[in-house]
């Protein structure tokens, strides 16, 4: 029996509304994540991401989507006359997902004071890796180890500033769980940036990105209330490509800015 009484997260309000409102399905989900289909998908899939499973499987106890065929082979699914009842009384405010606990500036700023902290390290803010197009494919911020030795012990987060020379990071900053969600339904973007670095890590306040949602190989640091980052998630360590010269010139248009 559908539960129409719970009220749906600002997440699910959305997913529910693109549904009605685009006629859209749901291609079922394997994993961790579902994908859109049916009409306007590429929009929808633009503004809200891939949906995740587990919001997909609570919208379905619920009672607001279901399968398209009454036998539940089919992983299509499509939204149910309680899914309307559901967004039906709910006001804008409703749909909106919580402001972000910090702004993408202000975690930039502390990794380059305390994370990754000059003369030790070089960071890069908005790089444009290889061929990216540079208006919407850029990482947040890139940071190499530039001098080798040991930071004074009020700089720097263990597991990070070690002493091996030219040890470098891409980092992608996201400051909402819908953010996040957005950036897991385009992992090719990822490709690029890993390839250029030893370790690839999301950035975000502490509780946006659950340590189980971090893609295989990723890592996750987090920054909690009072400005101080952890290692959530550790990133996995591998060789980056040889850089080449159009990588050298993105970094010094991005040093010149």
């Amino acid at each position: 029996m559908a539960k129409t009484h719970i009220k749906s997260t600002p997440a699910q309000a959305r997913i529910l509304r693109a549904l009605d409102e685009n006629l859209g399905l749901f291609l079922g989900w394997t994993g961790r994540q579902g994908w859109w289909s049916g009409n306007n998908q590429s929009r929808v899939r633009s503004e809200l991401g891939n949906p995740r499973a587990k919001i997909i499987r609570r919208m379905k106890s619920e009672g607001w989507i279901e399968p398209v065929d009454a036998d539940e082979k089919s992983w299509y699914y499509t939204i149910t006359d309680e899914g309307r009842q559901a967004i039906a009384g709910l006001s804008e405010s409703d749909f909106v997902p919580p402001a972000p606990k910090m702004k993408s500036q202000e975690i930039l700023e502390i990794l380059e004071k305390d994370v990754f902290p000059a003369p030790w390290w070089m960071i890069v803010r908005e790089l444009a890796v290889d061929d990216w197009r540079p208006s919407d494919r850029r990482i947040d911020a890139f940071a190499m180890r530039i001098t080798s030795g040991s930071l004074p012990r009020n700089k720097g987060v263990g597991g990070i500033t070690g002493g091996r020379l030219l040890t470098s990071w891409a980092l992608e900053i996201k400051v909402t769980h819908e953010d996040f969600l957005r950036e897991l339904a385009e992992p090719r973007k990822r490709i690029p940036a890993m390839s250029i670095a030893h370790r690839f890590a999301f950035v975000a306040p502490a509780g946006v990105i659950p340590k189980n949602e971090v893609p295989e190989g990723c890592g996750l640091l987090e920054i909690d209330g009072s400005g101080k980052v952890f290692i959530k998630v550790h990133a996995a360590y591998a060789p980056p490509k040889q850089p080449d010269w159009r990588l050298v010139a993105s970094i010094a248009r991005a040093m010149l800015k």
